[in-house]
């Protein structure tokens, strides 16, 4: 049998928000509340990850190519970096 979570996430959402909210801990879907908060994290370190490779990429780029070229690789780096930053909340 499919539920909420399964079928409209937003609505499932939504309802989750509501039940904490007025803290009803049995109106909680306990099981795919705790799978979103575990996805959440996760993908946040992903999304840093992704960041500093783009860095470390765009680092060697600068380091390697022709000084044309330095001017966009600097600001990419700056880009990134701030990205990372904010998502680091530092």
């Amino acid at each position: 049998m499919t539920n909420l979570y399964e079928t409209d996430f937003v609505q499932w959402t939504e309802e989750q928000a509501k039940a904490l909210n007025e803290h009803n801990e049995k109106a909680l879907d306990w099981e795919n509340f705790k799978e979103e908060i575990d996805n959440l994290g996760k993908e946040q370190i992903n999304v840093v990850h992704s960041f500093l490779k783009q860095i470390i990429i765009h680092k060697l780029k600068l380091d390697y190519t022709n000084e044309v070229r330095s001017l966009c690789q600097k600001y990419m780096i700056l880009v990134y970096l701030i990205f990372v930053l904010i998502l680091l909340k530092i």
